[in-house]
């Protein structure tokens, strides 16, 4: 099945947005001081050895994750695929629900199991790649109110693709958009904290500006027109160029 030009760089950039929600960028530091069993003070000036350290357990730690969305994608994707002679019923509901988690992010709606956090601390300290791999896997699992509205959506549209690979394919580019930023802030942690300070204030707003796109994708969705956004999206240089990249 042929995707929306845009569809692909809007979900790389909702990893971005996974990212950079507040109660996920601001731990990210921490997270790398776990999985590497390194302070947070010595990460800021590493060394050429801790840096090769950082990545290697950063690495270790996204591929943790990545599996997880993935399978999240395929499962989706399935059952998209069983539904897909009711697709317009599909994007119906999905639409409805990417509409109720946009008022969630904004604030204007609280959704219980949004508000659950689950963090397995027992896995959560240095110890090998292994671990690692492992604390990754519980992110995906535990960060519910972080990551879940727009992972959420994600997997929303992924299942109305009706395509197995496509909506795996999908959840792939969001676990890189999440996953990119993370590897460059192991390599460098003293640069991180900079350049969060500078952003801290813009950033504020970010879960309101996420939750409106959201709900005006869902509307559209609902619809049956999530052609017009990809439209829309076209006229913005930077997505135009990066959908083409992907014909």
């Amino acid at each position: 099945m042929s995707l929306p030009l845009t569809l692909p760089a809007a979900t790389f950039a909702a990893g971005l947005i996974s990212f950079l929600s507040p109660c996920v960028l601001p731990l990210v530091p921490g997270y790398v001081s776990i999985i590497t069993g390194t302070g947070v003070a010595e990460l800021r000036s590493p060394t050429p050895a801790m840096k090769i350290a950082s990545l290697k357990h950063a690495f270790a730690f996204v591929l943790g994750f990545t599996v997880v969305f993935i399978a999240f994608g395929l499962a989706a994707g399935a059952f998209g695929s069983v539904l897909g002679k009711y697709q317009s019923a599909l994007e119906t509901g999905f639409g409805a629900l990417i509409i109720v988690l946009g008022l969630h992010m904004t604030g204007l709606v609280k959704v219980p199991v949004m508000s659950r956090e689950v963090r397995f601390h027992a896995l959560m300290s240095g110890g090998g790649l292994p671990r690692s791999f492992v604390t990754g896997f519980a992110f995906a699992f535990g960060w519910t109110p972080c990551v879940g509205p727009v992972l959420g959506t994600v997997l929303a549209l992924a299942a109305t693709q009706s395509a197995i690979l496509t909506a795996a394919a999908l959840l792939a580019l969001y676990s890189a958009g999440l996953a990119i930023p993370f590897l460059l802030t192991a390599l460098s942690v003293g640069k991180f904290l900079a350049a969060y300070k500078r952003m801290k204030a813009p950033l504020a707003y970010l879960n309101l500006a996420s939750g409106l796109l959201l709900i005006v994708t869902g509307a559209l969705l609902m619809s049956h027109h999530l052609s017009r956004l990809s439209i829309w999206m076209n006229d913005i240089p930077i997505f135009r160029k990066l959908a083409e990249n992907f014909l």
